[in-house]
């Protein structure tokens, strides 16, 4: 089935169980459907995306209104976030966490049950100058050769690895669930994906991979179920989760 491409140009509402949005003069999300499962997403360049999950003073932030406490303090502007990757339920990181070139939470590559283990698992991280998503046992070897990593996520399992879609993931798999993701585009930006709940119905792993293959993607990552949530600056919709890390859109360049 060919994808509809809708672009929003126009406020809306999304009242949800799990996703509470709230007008906004504009809307910075696209939004396409496939195959009925109603995905939202945005683009971001290198340089603008961050791995956010301390705040100025060392402590967590735990949600989408303390992300925005956070950035008024520091005076930047920022456009959208989205939650990170899977945690504990102390709500440390599962796997690798780097914020601003500090390592917070270690690489795994245990074994285990969930879809943190179902490997290949993987590593999205940012450069000075890069983007990538990459199997969680080659990142020592091949990612830190490239320069100092400035932010990185682990997560699991890997969507997408050099074009190929996970090999466990069943094409007709009755696991619908609400998904989001990270992709690394063509032209090396990065898209930032997921399943909204007001959808017909929510993606299978097979089905949320080939979304992110369908905008072009090589490499991509799944980050969280359902809990997830993405929301644009400023939505002041009801908060009912408490997260361990988010990625961040910022409006401007700066040099943290």
């Amino acid at each position: 089935m060919r994808a509809t491409l809708i672009f929003i140009s126009s406020c809306f509402i999304i009242t949800s169980w799990f996703i509470w949005d709230t007008c906004v003069a504009s809307s910075a999300f696209k939004v396409e459907i496939m195959k009925e499962v109603t995905y939202r997403y945005m683009i971001a360049d290198v340089d603008s995306l961050r791995i956010v999950r301390l705040n100025e003073k060392g402590e967590r932030i735990r949600t989408f209104s303390g992300l925005d406490d956070y950035y008024g303090k520091l005076g930047i502007d920022y456009s959208a976030a989205m939650n990170g990757g899977i945690f504990e339920p102390d709500r440390n990181p599962t796997g690798l966490l780097i914020q601003n070139k500090k390592e917070l939470s270690p690489l795994n590559l245990k074994e285990g049950y969930g879809n943190f283990y179902l490997k290949p698992n993987g590593v999205f991280y940012l450069t000075k100058n890069k983007a990538g998503v990459i199997d969680s046992k080659d990142y020592r070897k091949q990612v830190e050769d490239e320069g100092d990593v400035i932010y990185a996520t682990q997560s699991g399992p890997l969507l997408l690895s050099g074009g190929r879609i996970h090999s466990k993931f069943k094409k007709g798999s009755k696991s619908q669930k609400l998904r989001n993701g990270v992709g690394i585009l063509s032209d090396g930006r990065i898209i930032i994906a997921i399943s909204n709940n007001d959808s017909k119905r929510q993606p299978n792993l097979y089905e949320f991979a080939s979304f992110f293959l369908s905008k072009g993607c090589k490499d991509a990552l799944y980050l969280d179920g359902t809990i997830s949530e993405f929301r644009e600056k400023g939505d002041t919709g009801r908060e009912r989760h408490d997260f361990s890390s988010f990625l961040v859109i910022e409006k401007k360049k700066n040099n943290r």
